[in-house]
């Protein structure tokens, strides 16, 4: 929405007028960082996905919420959050979530692999406020596997881990 300039001199916003050009500008970006504002918190639950073979992505669910206990944490190198990294023997399966401690929507991923295959994999990455994933790998016993996570904070807080939590 821009101002639009009537013929007798007024600025129009709206189907409501104004004489002073600031103002019309003024209300014109109030309306623009109102609209950002609402885009960034309704994409604190959205994201994108992706998995291939025994990799599995569930972003609106938590590991603990799929049944997984017991999580190991991996702390992002600039702090912002960590990466939990749960296994379960009776699913014979990883579930792995960044967790995003800011409590700001921030761009947030959690990628998960088995080690060496490049075909087994899951991904979660998205604007969240809270975490990003569950990502699953099944099949995941007597596997190693690759692990990063990553919070857009302080220039970007990571973490990636290669052949670990070997089964």
């Amino acid at each position: 929405m821009s101002p639009i300039l009537t013929t007798k001199g007024k600025f129009m916003i709206a189907g409501r007028t104004t004489r002073s050009r600031s103002f019309a500008i003024f209300l014109v970006m109030l309306v623009a960082a109102v609209t950002l504002v609402m885009a960034a918190s309704s994409s604190g639950a959205a994201g994108n996905t992706e998995a291939r073979g025994d990799g599995r992505a569930y972003p609106d669910r938590t590991c603990e919420q799929l049944g997984f206990a017991g999580p190991t944490n991996y702390k992002l190198d600039n702090a912002g959050g960590y990466v939990q990294v749960f296994f379960s023997s009776a699913k014979d399966a990883n579930c792995l979530q960044t967790i995003n401690s800011t409590s700001i929507a921030r761009r947030t991923h959690i990628y998960l692999a088995r080690s060496g295959t490049g075909m087994d994999y899951a991904l979660d990455f998205g604007t969240y406020r809270s975490y990003a994933g569950a990502v699953v790998l099944l099949n995941a016993g007597g596997h190693c596997i690759d692990f990063s996570g990553y919070v857009d904070y302080r220039g970007g807080s990571e973490v990636n881990v290669r052949k670990a939590h070997c089964g």
